[in-house]
């Protein structure tokens, strides 16, 4: 018993160890401190990141990010992770791009040991188990390394599934709460399409599992009640969460996607099904810049090649199929059933389906088939570990040395092949670097009050420390998207500016405007700051080759972050105002008012945010359809605006009690042992 548990243990360190140095061949500039640029990296991640680390910093943990656009509740949008736990440490002490390098590399680690274990549950030898986490780790996620949420969400799939199979083979309760607490850990990330997936598999797998799949190592007991449990502690992965889920539903119900639908943009991703062929053939595809609308059906949305990447190495096809012909595969049901899961997402992959399940809930918000492309990549791995151990050969050296080429050409495999799919680059001096000397991120932060940019690029701007306009969020507060408030016009940098632009910007706060050439002062009402050459944005806007400058302007009569309202006047004169603090879910006006009026703040109003004045609370109006105000007498005061969402404190309630809840079911199970 003793050598099975050190051989064990020895297997893990092995294994972690090996997960470990995989990283370093396939991302050895990360770990020298490069940085990932392209994709959504700078124009989404980077950007939400830098204010989250920010505020981690000066020891908050900030609920509303300020920056993008007129601000929005940073917890209910989610991509941001705020209580993730590797967020929390990793921005809290690294700096920026080693916080990012650190968490998605620890996820890869996290990743393949958990397919691992896994696997090891499921009965792989150990040569298997490590081909298994070689195609799940590195199949289906270098492609999509500019997308982060990718494997910082996905690595928890092989996690949930070993839990399962820890409570069937032992029947202790700790495993089932290990369930939960994987979901609530994938969901917290912010991110929820993979979560969706996850959540989807165990529902097929569980029931399975319990009732029609069962395996000699399984403890013995009543498969109805463990069932239940299992579904309890899917069930119970919410409540831990409510958290997060609470306020990003109630920003769903307030954002461009209040239908329950996503838009266009978020249907794309599919894989066309003549594309799958990459599977076998990616010399057809890979590196050839094929476009993949002009192969899809006509009626059928956007696709790219990140997200319709499918590809598991050549030598997992080949394993699976040499022992189909031996008929040395499927003769289990675990086979069968992951034969099964990995069929079912492929077939969804394609989008065929998309029709069909649009209406049933959550498959209409989630809509990137191509996304299911991670069950199969795990069904694959699974098969092909299977395929290994199933070739029963008679020596042990002949085994090991199949076993060694099998991973060392998976890994070379994998490592050459998806780098010509990926849209991001690794650069050995990463572009956040150049920040300090940006010349315009220093003439901005002379301003006495904050600032608002208009620029072309959105949310990068907020990189300089400073708030941008137009926002891009993938759920956002359906301010920024109805026609009755969002910025006028399909592309509002045209040259010359409409009237009703200009008074958006003027009525929106914006303060200064950001330009790629230089504008033409007798149409548009700015003054001329800085002109030049940004070592941070010509490199984070590719303008480089040959560097173009940019053009700094100072927007004239506009109303700033705080002004007085008037019907007929951007610029009333009733006294003075000045924003003395402005933090993330804080703000502090002081003004001395000539006669009674109204004071606005150009951030967006939304639930949660309450005002006082002079101490006392007061209740406030929404300005123009967006922004926040309050009445003042006249005389001097102080105008305090705080953000405390209900929907946030109601979660915390609620993943408290469940907490209570498992506390409790797990003493008394000690109790009565």
């Amino acid at each position: 018993m003793n050598a099975s548990c050190n051989t064990s243990r020895y297997e893990s360190i092995g294994c972690f160890g090996l997960a470990v140095g995989l990283t370093y061949v396939f991302w050895s500039s990360l770990w020298h401190g490069g940085g990932l640029a392209g994709g959504d990296v700078y124009s989404y991640f980077l950007p939400q990141k830098h204010f989250y680390a920010e505020q981690l910093q000066r020891g908050e943990l900030a609920l509303w990010n300020n920056r993008a656009g007129h601000g929005y509740p940073i917890v209910a949008e989610s991509q941001t992770g705020v209580y993730y736990p590797p967020n929390v440490i990793a921005y809290r002490l690294l700096d920026l791009n080693t916080a990012y390098n650190t968490v998605q590399l620890a996820h890869y680690v996290m990743a393949f040991f958990g397919v691992c274990l896994y696997a090891r549950a499921m009965g792989l030898s150990l040569t298997a188990r490590i081909l298994a986490a070689v195609i799940f780790t590195y199949g289906w996620f270098p492609a999509r390394i500019s997308l982060e949420w990718a494997i910082v969400t996905g690595a928890w799939l092989p996690w949930a599934l070993w839990s399962v199979e820890r409570f069937l083979a032992t029947n202790q309760r700790r495993h089932a709460v290990l369930l939960s607490s994987c979901l609530a850990l994938q969901m917290s990330v912010g991110h929820y399409n993979l979560a969706f997936i996850t959540q989807l598999v165990l529902a097929a797998y569980t029931p399975i599992r319990v009732w029609w799949v069962k395996k000699g190592s399984d403890a013995i007991g009543d498969p109805h009640r463990r069932g239940i449990i299992l579904f309890a502690a899917i069930g119970c992965g919410f409540l831990l969460v409510a958290f997060q889920l609470l306020p990003t539903f109630e920003l769903k119900a307030m954002s461009q996607r209040a239908d329950g639908r996503a838009e266009l943009h978020h249907a794309q991703g599919y894989i066309p099904p003549v594309y799958l062929t990459q599977c076998i053939a990616p010399w057809m595809w890979y590196g050839m810049d094929v476009d993949l609308n002009r192969i899809a059906p006509d009626d059928a949305p956007p696709t790219n090649a990140v997200e319709a990447h499918l590809y598991f190495g050549l030598v997992a096809i080949v394993l699976i199929a040499i022992a189909v012909l031996r008929q040395r595969l499927f003769t289990n049901r675990e086979q069968i059933l992951w034969g099964l899961l990995g069929l079912a997402a492929t077939v969804y992959s394609t989008g065929v389906l998309v029709p069909w399940f649009r209406s049933w809930p959550g498959f209409g918000f989630f809509e990137g088939p191509g996304r299911y492309g991670i069950v199969a990549t795990l069904c694959v791995a699974m098969l092909a570990g299977w395929s290994i151990d199933a070739m029963r050969l008679a020596r042990r050296w002949l085994r090991v040395g199949i076993g060694v080429i099998a991973v060392t050409t998976t890994i070379a495999d994998l490592w050459y092949v998806p780098k010509s799919v990926a849209v991001a680059v690794i650069l050995e001096k990463p572009i956040i670097d150049y920040q300090p000397d940006s010349p315009i991120r220093n003439r901005l932060a002379e301003e006495t009050q904050p600032v608002r940019l208009f620029c072309r690029g959105p949310n990068l701007p907020t990189l300089l420390g400073v708030a941008s306009a137009p926002p891009w969020l993938g759920l956002g507060p359906r301010q920024y998207f109805d026609p009755l408030t969002k910025i006028p016009g399909d592309n509002p940098f045209d040259d010359p500016p409409t009237t009703e632009l200009i008074d958006w910007l003027r009525r929106g706060g914006v303060t200064h405007v950001l330009s790629f050439h230089r504008l033409d002062e007798s149409q548009w009402p700015v003054q001329l700051l800085w002109e030049g050459f940004d070592p941070f944005l010509n490199r984070a806007w590719a303008r480089l080759n040959p560097p173009e400058p940019f053009f700094l302007y100072e927007l004239k009569e506009s109303r700033g972050r705080v002004a007085w309202a008037a019907p007929h006047s951007i610029l009333p004169s009733n006294g003075s105002l000045q924003i003395t603090e402005y933090a993330a879910d804080r703000v502090v006006i002081e003004c001395q008012a000539k006669s009674d009026g109204q004071v606005v703040l150009t951030d967006l109003d939304y639930p949660g945010w309450t005002a006082t004045v002079d101490g006392e609370p007061t209740k406030h109006d929404v300005v123009d359809g967006m922004y926040r105000g309050v009445q003042v007498s006249a005389g001097r005061h102080r105008i305090e605006w705080t953000f405390r969402p209900t929907h946030q404190r109601l979660g915390f309630a609620l993943s408290a009690c469940c907490v209570v809840l498992i506390a409790i079911w797990l003493v008394s199970k000690r109790r009565r042992s």
